[in-house]
Order: C-alpha cells, then structure tokens, then sequence
C-alpha cells in the first residue's frame, strides 16, 4: 500500500484506468435502460450495439499502433482515445433512432481500440520506473492493486446509477415508468460516461512518464539488462 498510494505516477496511471473502467461500466449498464425506456427498441439490441463497438475496436488496433501509438507515447495515445470515446458517447444523449445509435457506436469503437491496445501499457511503464529507482521489478504488485482499484469502478457505477435514476422517477417496483425516466437514462449513458473520460484524460495529463524522462527510463534499463 505504502509503495503504490505513495507514487505518483501509479495513482495517475491506476486513476485514470479506474476511470476508464467507471466509464465503459456505465454504458454496459445503461445502454440495455436507454434502449428500452429512450430508444423504445428491444433492448437486446444492446448486444448488437456493443459487439459492433468490439468489433470496430478489434479492426482499429492495427491503426492505433502503426499510425497513432508509434508517433505518440502511450500517454497522449490514450488522452486522444479517451476523448474520441466522449465524441462517441454524447450523440447518444440526443439520438432520435437506432440508427444514429448504430453510427454514435463506430465513434465507440474506435477510440475503444486505443483504449485496449495501451491500457496494460502504460502500467508497465510505471513498473519500469519503480524497477530504476528500487532495482527490483515489482510487477505484481503494481497490476494487483490496479485490479483492486478497477474492481471499485463497478460500485461508483451502482451509486451513479441510485443518485441519478430515483430523481427521475425510476421505481423497480413499477410495471410502467413514468415518461420522466427517458430523460434520465439518456443523461445516466452520456454525464456519468464523460465524466469518467474526462477525468481519465486529467490524471492522464498529470502523469509524468513522458517525454525526455520516460525515454531515459527504457535507456538505463536497456543498459542494466545489456550488463547482466
């Protein structure tokens, strides 16, 4: 707790993955609410929308790497994707169809794409830091408490949900809902989402591996690994 809690470049990088997580968390939940009660679609379609999301996520990666992640670090790479990601989401909040659901899910995508490719990344560059300044690799430790962190994602995502949902009129117990409850699931998809890449791409702004300093990290360990 005192090695991870007490770096910086941990709390950033684990920050903005718990974010991140907190985000997508709150699409999976609310798309299946907002395809129902705003859309008046099936709501199974919700598995259509997110497997082309995956889909068009899986087709994305070999541009993210070879156009985008080679030219940028990893840092800029994710703030980039993070906010293709909010472009995605906010059409949402005003679609009038499905099929401008259909299109808003591409935008998803894409900026998933970037957002699988680097996210492990960026971790293993905190790792390398700690490996020069301690001289001992302590991978597990580092991807442990991420796993911790990221887990805590789904309970912001349950209080999001029973902050937001009541104000609007949403009752379990009630066969119908009131009409209020479209305005609501619209904001519960597209607020709590951006939100969540926004506050991504700010602890992803303040993370200090880049640049000259993140380059001569992978030099002294290139020196250390050529020595032993």
């Amino acid at each position: 707790l005192k090695s991870t809690f007490a770096n910086r470049s941990y709390l950033t990088a684990a920050g903005a993955q718990t974010m991140r997580f907190f985000a997508t968390g709150s699409l999976q939940t609310g798309i299946l609410f907002y395809l129902k009660y705003s859309l008046k679609v099936d709501e199974g379609l919700a598995t259509v929308i997110l497997g082309m999301a995956f889909v068009i996520a899986m087709f994305s990666l070999y541009p993210w790497r070879n156009w985008v992640a080679n030219r940028l670090d990893s840092r800029r790479t994710l703030m980039l994707a993070n906010a293709i990601m909010i472009l995605g989401i906010v059409p949402m909040g005003f679609s009038p169809n499905i099929n401008f659901t259909y299109a808003a899910a591409v935008i998803v995508g894409i900026g998933l794409g970037g957002l699988v490719l680097l996210g492990d990344v960026i971790m293993t560059e905190v790792i390398d830091e700690d490996e020069v300044k301690t001289g001992h690799q302590r991978a597990g430790m580092y991807f442990g408490m991420s796993g911790f962190l990221i887990t805590l994602s789904g309970l912001l995502v349950s209080s999001a949900f029973g902050l937001i949902m009541p104000k609007f009129g949403y009752d379990t117990l009630l066969d119908i809902q009131p009409a209020s409850v479209d305005l609501g699931f619209r904001i519960f998809l597209t607020v709590p989402t951006s939100i969540g890449f926004l506050l991504a791409i700010f602890l992803l702004w303040l993370y200090p591996l880049h640049g000259k300093y993140l380059a001569e990290i992978k030099q002294t360990l290139e020196k250390k690994r050529e020595s032993s």
